[in-house]
């Protein structure tokens, strides 16, 4: 008697495969990789300066393409050309010990008559070492100043 291979098409066995994953409504550390899935309440865009580890640092989302932080208060147009202020201008934050950063991007929600949420994916992440300020940690612990 012959035994018969049982062949599955590669789309179940894949299917069955992914479903196995666990499903969870957590930004990923870089804050670059949003799977796709759509968040109802805005979640702090995190990630890491390194050149070593940078401390201090200036990190922002360049949203006016000038490579330049934009203090508040901000206007930004729409793709619709309608324009929004945003009182804190564009979202930063100063790196902490290990670089890590978290840009609070509460004020990319829009209310749905204005628009859409603004994405922060869309924009260039810049950091800025400050001369006298941001602290570099190196693999053994130690920490220069950048002048």
């Amino acid at each position: 008697m012959m035994n018969r291979l049982i062949c599955l098409p590669v789309s179940i066995l894949f299917l069955t495969i992914a479903g196995c994953g666990k499903e969870s409504d957590e930004l990923p550390v870089d804050g670059r990789n949003f799977d796709g899935v759509q968040y109802s309440v805005p979640a702090p865009y995190t990630g890491k300066v390194i050149d070593g580890y940078l401390k201090n640092a200036r990190v922002w989302l360049d949203m006016d393409g000038d490579s330049q932080y934009t203090p508040g208060p901000f206007v930004y147009e729409l793709a619709s050309g309608r324009k929004v202020t945003l009182p804190s201008g564009e979202p930063t934050a100063m790196s902490e010990v290990g670089g890590r950063f978290s840009l609070d991007t509460a004020e990319l929600a829009l209310d749905p008559e204005v628009g859409p949420n603004i994405d922060p994916r869309k924009f260039p992440l810049f950091a800025l070492a400050l001369p006298g300020k941001t602290l570099e940690q190196t693999r053994r612990g130690e920490v220069r100043e950048f002048y």
